[in-house]
Protein backbone atom coordinates (compact mmCIF):
# COMPACT_ATOMS: atom_id res chain seq x y z
CA UNK A 1 0.00 0.00 0.00
CA UNK A 2 2.89 2.36 0.74
CA UNK A 3 4.89 2.41 -2.22
CA UNK A 4 1.58 1.89 -4.81
CA UNK A 5 0.29 5.10 -2.83
CA UNK A 6 3.68 6.93 -3.11
CA UNK A 7 3.21 6.13 -6.83
CA UNK A 8 0.20 7.67 -6.90
CA UNK A 9 0.63 10.46 -4.87
CA UNK A 10 3.99 11.48 -7.31
CA UNK A 11 2.05 10.77 -10.76
CA UNK A 12 -0.33 13.03 -9.21
CA UNK A 13 2.33 16.21 -9.11
CA UNK A 14 4.22 15.33 -12.71
CA UNK A 15 -0.02 15.22 -14.49
CA UNK A 16 -0.06 19.05 -12.47
CA UNK A 17 2.94 20.19 -13.22
CA UNK A 18 3.45 18.90 -16.33
CA UNK A 19 0.97 21.43 -18.40
CA UNK A 20 2.88 25.01 -17.53
CA UNK A 21 6.56 23.26 -17.48
CA UNK A 22 5.86 22.08 -21.37
CA UNK A 23 3.64 25.69 -21.91
CA UNK A 24 7.70 26.87 -20.75
CA UNK A 25 9.45 24.89 -23.35
CA UNK A 26 7.04 25.67 -25.99
CA UNK A 27 7.65 29.46 -25.38
CA UNK A 28 11.15 28.64 -25.26
CA UNK A 29 11.06 27.16 -28.94
CA UNK A 30 8.97 29.73 -30.54
CA UNK A 31 11.07 31.92 -29.58
CA UNK A 32 14.05 30.56 -31.52
CA UNK A 33 11.92 29.81 -34.62
CA UNK A 34 9.95 33.50 -34.82
CA UNK A 35 11.25 36.58 -34.21
CA UNK A 36 7.97 38.39 -34.24
CA UNK A 37 6.55 36.18 -31.54
CA UNK A 38 8.92 36.85 -28.98
CA UNK A 39 7.01 39.12 -27.03
CA UNK A 40 4.14 36.65 -27.07
CA UNK A 41 6.56 33.82 -26.24
CA UNK A 42 8.05 35.91 -23.35
CA UNK A 43 4.42 36.60 -21.83
CA UNK A 44 3.85 32.84 -22.36
CA UNK A 45 6.51 32.01 -20.44
CA UNK A 46 6.15 34.20 -17.87
CA UNK A 47 2.75 33.47 -16.61
CA UNK A 48 3.25 29.30 -17.67
CA UNK A 49 6.83 29.96 -15.14
CA UNK A 50 4.33 31.94 -12.09
CA UNK A 51 2.25 28.69 -12.43
CA UNK A 52 4.79 26.25 -12.31
CA UNK A 53 6.48 28.02 -9.61
CA UNK A 54 3.01 28.49 -7.54
CA UNK A 55 2.33 24.87 -8.24
CA UNK A 56 5.48 23.54 -6.80
CA UNK A 57 5.24 25.96 -3.69
CA UNK A 58 1.56 24.25 -3.27
CA UNK A 59 2.46 20.63 -3.13
CA UNK A 60 5.73 21.56 -0.92
CA UNK A 61 3.76 22.66 1.70
CA UNK A 62 0.71 19.99 0.94
CA UNK A 63 2.43 16.97 0.19
CA UNK A 64 6.03 17.87 1.64
CA UNK A 65 7.19 18.42 5.62
CA UNK A 66 7.61 21.90 5.49
CA UNK A 67 3.56 22.23 5.71
CA UNK A 68 3.62 19.63 9.22
CA UNK A 69 3.99 22.76 11.42
CA UNK A 70 2.88 25.78 8.74
CA UNK A 71 -0.04 27.60 10.86
CA UNK A 72 0.27 30.95 9.78
CA UNK A 73 -3.15 31.56 7.88
CA UNK A 74 -2.09 34.36 5.94
CA UNK A 75 1.07 31.70 4.51
CA UNK A 76 -1.41 29.07 3.79
CA UNK A 77 -3.90 31.36 2.25
CA UNK A 78 -1.21 33.19 -0.08
CA UNK A 79 -0.06 29.68 -1.24
CA UNK A 80 -3.90 28.28 -1.56
CA UNK A 81 -4.46 31.42 -3.58
CA UNK A 82 -1.93 31.14 -5.57
CA UNK A 83 -2.60 27.33 -6.59
CA UNK A 84 -6.58 28.57 -6.78
CA UNK A 85 -6.73 31.53 -8.70
CA UNK A 86 -6.17 30.00 -12.70
CA UNK A 87 -8.46 29.35 -15.16
CA UNK A 88 -11.86 31.54 -14.28
CA UNK A 89 -11.48 30.72 -10.55
CA UNK A 90 -11.16 33.14 -7.15
CA UNK A 91 -10.54 32.54 -3.64
CA UNK A 92 -11.93 33.54 -0.53
CA UNK A 93 -10.78 32.68 2.58
CA UNK A 94 -11.69 35.46 5.30
CA UNK A 95 -9.31 36.12 8.06
CA UNK A 96 -9.84 33.78 11.19
CA UNK A 97 -11.90 31.24 8.98
CA UNK A 98 -9.55 28.27 9.62
CA UNK A 99 -7.65 29.45 13.03
CA UNK A 100 -8.43 26.49 15.02
CA UNK A 101 -7.62 24.03 12.27
CA UNK A 102 -4.38 25.46 11.34
CA UNK A 103 -3.10 25.16 15.08
CA UNK A 104 -3.29 21.18 14.66
CA UNK A 105 0.35 19.83 13.74
CA UNK A 106 -0.37 18.92 9.84
CA UNK A 107 -4.03 21.01 9.82
CA UNK A 108 -2.24 23.37 7.30
CA UNK A 109 -1.36 19.96 4.90
CA UNK A 110 -5.00 19.40 5.37
CA UNK A 111 -6.93 22.17 4.61
CA UNK A 112 -4.40 22.72 1.49
CA UNK A 113 -5.23 18.90 0.04
CA UNK A 114 -9.08 19.42 0.77
CA UNK A 115 -9.07 22.84 -0.45
CA UNK A 116 -7.33 20.83 -3.90
CA UNK A 117 -10.57 18.40 -4.03
CA UNK A 118 -12.45 21.41 -3.62
CA UNK A 119 -10.72 23.26 -6.87
CA UNK A 120 -10.88 20.17 -9.17
CA UNK A 121 -14.39 20.64 -9.45
CA UNK A 122 -14.97 23.81 -11.24
CA UNK A 123 -13.88 22.90 -14.78
CA UNK A 124 -15.65 26.03 -16.16
CA UNK A 125 -14.29 28.62 -13.56
CA UNK A 126 -16.53 29.80 -10.33
CA UNK A 127 -15.25 30.27 -6.41
CA UNK A 128 -13.44 28.48 -3.61
CA UNK A 129 -14.84 29.75 -0.64
CA UNK A 130 -13.86 29.23 3.24
CA UNK A 131 -15.82 30.33 6.25
CA UNK A 132 -15.49 28.81 10.03
CA UNK A 133 -18.31 26.94 11.54
CA UNK A 134 -17.69 27.00 15.36
CA UNK A 135 -14.31 25.77 14.68
CA UNK A 136 -15.18 23.68 11.95
CA UNK A 137 -14.07 24.63 8.80
CA UNK A 138 -16.18 24.49 5.40
CA UNK A 139 -14.59 24.30 2.13
CA UNK A 140 -17.61 25.25 -0.71
CA UNK A 141 -16.69 25.59 -4.41
CA UNK A 142 -19.52 27.22 -6.26
CA UNK A 143 -19.76 27.61 -9.97
CA UNK A 144 -21.44 26.22 -13.55
CA UNK A 145 -21.76 22.65 -13.30
CA UNK A 146 -19.08 21.25 -10.93
CA UNK A 147 -17.90 17.82 -11.96
CA UNK A 148 -16.70 15.38 -9.29
CA UNK A 149 -15.45 12.09 -10.96
CA UNK A 150 -17.00 9.20 -9.21
CA UNK A 151 -13.21 7.70 -8.24
CA UNK A 152 -12.95 11.05 -6.14
CA UNK A 153 -16.01 11.09 -4.58
CA UNK A 154 -16.14 7.53 -3.21
CA UNK A 155 -12.58 7.67 -2.26
CA UNK A 156 -13.46 11.51 -0.27
CA UNK A 157 -16.70 9.47 1.23
CA UNK A 158 -14.68 6.37 2.30
CA UNK A 159 -12.62 6.52 5.65
CA UNK A 160 -11.45 3.13 5.24
CA UNK A 161 -7.97 2.46 2.98
CA UNK A 162 -8.97 0.41 0.12
CA UNK A 163 -6.80 -2.22 -1.63
CA UNK A 164 -4.05 -0.84 -3.39
CA UNK A 165 -5.95 -1.52 -7.17
CA UNK A 166 -8.75 1.55 -6.04
CA UNK A 167 -6.00 3.60 -5.87
CA UNK A 168 -5.77 5.85 -8.86
CA UNK A 169 -3.63 9.31 -9.58
CA UNK A 170 -6.97 11.26 -10.06
CA UNK A 171 -8.22 9.91 -6.19
CA UNK A 172 -5.02 9.30 -4.38
CA UNK A 173 -5.27 13.06 -2.91
CA UNK A 174 -8.57 12.05 -1.00
CA UNK A 175 -6.40 9.08 0.82
CA UNK A 176 -4.26 11.54 1.32
CA UNK A 177 -6.81 13.58 3.44
CA UNK A 178 -8.32 10.85 5.11
CA UNK A 179 -5.27 9.67 6.46
CA UNK A 180 -3.94 13.60 7.49
CA UNK A 181 -7.55 13.93 9.17
CA UNK A 182 -7.09 10.81 11.04
CA UNK A 183 -3.51 12.44 12.07
CA UNK A 184 -5.20 15.63 13.00
CA UNK A 185 -8.06 14.08 15.01
CA UNK A 186 -10.87 15.71 12.37
CA UNK A 187 -13.42 14.11 10.35
CA UNK A 188 -14.35 15.10 6.28
CA UNK A 189 -17.65 15.20 4.99
CA UNK A 190 -18.80 16.20 1.56
CA UNK A 191 -22.16 17.75 0.50
CA UNK A 192 -22.97 18.25 -2.99
CA UNK A 193 -26.08 20.27 -5.01
CA UNK A 194 -26.99 21.53 -8.41
CA UNK A 195 -23.81 24.19 -8.20
CA UNK A 196 -22.19 23.76 -5.49
CA UNK A 197 -19.99 20.99 -3.74
CA UNK A 198 -18.64 20.85 -0.18
CA UNK A 199 -16.34 19.64 2.33
CA UNK A 200 -15.92 20.05 5.57
CA UNK A 201 -13.32 19.75 7.98
CA UNK A 202 -14.99 18.67 11.72
CA UNK A 203 -12.54 18.79 14.46
CA UNK A 204 -14.93 17.70 17.24
CA UNK A 205 -15.77 14.58 15.30
CA UNK A 206 -13.31 12.41 15.20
Amino acid sequence: MDVRFAEMLMSRMAHELAGPVSAIANGVEFMQEVEEGAEDAVELIGDSAKRAASRLQFYRMAYGGAGRATGDENVVRDIARGFVQDGGVILTWPDGAATDLLEREGGGKLLLTAIEVARGVLLRGGEVRLSGDEGDVLITAQGPKPTMPEEVRTRLLSRACQPEDDITARSVHCLYAHLLADETRTVLSLSEEEEQVSIKIRLNGA
